[in-house]
């Protein structure tokens, strides 16, 4: 057996490997017959991660003219075609500076988002779950408008195609703001729950004070700022849906993920469309956001 724990990413690719071993044993030992197909079977490796197996793949070795996808994730269906889709990776330089250097009376705190569902970034796109790592930047966004605080790292999300579950941010804060900001956060916690409703019943944001962390540096304000935006105007979710195909997403993106490095914060986006002309519109959109925020 193979498993994971907390995902079933990958079971979906399960189902279709047994749909196409159960066939060849039918066809092999005679209970099955097809008199007028011949079948290719097709196996690959790495669908989760960028398509690295088919992509590899001979189509020569192919014959047949018709092509079904068995990763559907339902055993009573198979799929006839699908988005295409582009993942890119963005580094902003991390500028640091001592947080001492700025105001002694600031003290570290850790901000998590948990408890989200996520989901799979293509075909959850369109069920309105959460984005732990945009929730994220929207407490941050509206905590340094309100108080100004100053970020030390971010956290979440580990793969490209998940809509990731959880993200946490260690920041700086005056220490004597501690109360007022988490009566705010818990105040904020019920407003973005009310974009949710039931879909996200364990949605959490909780508060930390982190009295024996040592790391004392902090992105500069310009660097941070720039950050913040950016994140906080990032479009996320279904882009536009299908003209006529009634609640089909057409187009959609999903930040993924999020790490901070010794030199540099990274992210991750992934994006779909069903036409290659609007995956190129969309790609464009964003790179001038990111030249736009610097």
């Amino acid at each position: 057996w193979l498993t994971a724990e907390g995902t079933t990413l990958g079971a979906d690719n399960g189902v279709g490997i047994a749909y196409q071993l159960a066939i060849m044993k039918k066809i092999h030992d005679g209970s099955l017959n097809f008199d007028s197909i011949d079948l290719d079977l097709l196996f690959t490796v790495d669908e989760e991660r960028a398509l690295t197996g088919a992509s590899q793949i001979n189509k020569d070795l192919i014959k047949g003219k018709y092509l079904l996808n068995l990763d559907s994730e339902e055993d009573d269906r198979f799929t006839i075609g699908c988005a295409g889709g582009r993942t890119f990776t963005v580094k902003i330089k991390r500028e640091k500076i001592k947080i001492n250097s700025i105001d002694a009376n600031l003290t570290p705190i850790k901000i998590s988002v948990t408890g989200l569902v996520g989901g799979h970034s293509g075909g959850d796109i369109h069920k309105s779950r959460g984005n732990a790592l945009k929730i994220v930047a929207q407490i941050l966004w509206k905590l340094n408008k309100k108080y100004k605080v100053y970020i030390n790292s971010l956290k979440g999300g580990n793969l490209s195609n998940a809509i990731p579950r959880e993200c946490r941010a260690i920041i700086f804060i005056n220490k004597n703001k501690f109360t007022e900001i988490d009566s705010y956060l818990k105040k904020l916690k019920l407003n973005i729950q009310e974009l949710y409703n039931e879909i996200e019943p364990n949605f959490k944001i909780s508060l930390e004070k982190l009295d024996a962390f040592t790391d004392d540096l902090v992105l500069t304000k310009e660097i941070q700022d720039k950050l913040l935006s950016l994140l906080y105007l990032m479009p996320n979710g279904p882009i536009s849906l299908h003209p006529t195909s009634k609640g089909l997403v057409h187009t959609s993106s999903n930040l993924a993920s999020i790490k901070t490095h010794e030199d540099f914060i990274e992210f991750q986006i992934s994006q779909r469309s069903l036409a290659q002309y609007d995956k190129d519109v969309i790609h464009e959109k964003f790179t001038t956001l990111l030249k736009m925020s610097g």
